[in-house]
């Protein structure tokens, strides 16, 4: 139960970060450097398939033991 709990609170906090993280870079690349949305929305898209396709394989590893 413990793990499971350690677990939960881990993801919650990674997703906390990952979602602040690109809050912030979103700002910069928007207000700073002058991209439009679209070029930002892209660029996320292609991330976050990456950043899952990472978890995914990590998942099935992990299972695989």
């Amino acid at each position: 139960m413990e793990d499971r709990i350690a677990r939960v609170t881990t993801f919650i906090l990674a997703a906390c970060a990952a979602a602040s993280a690109a809050v912030a870079l979103g700002y910069i690349l928007y207000y700073d450097l002058g991209l439009s949305r679209l070029q930002i929305r892209h660029g996320a898209l292609g991330a976050a398939a990456v950043v899952s396709g990472a978890l995914v394989a990590k998942m099935i590893e992990k299972s695989g033991k």
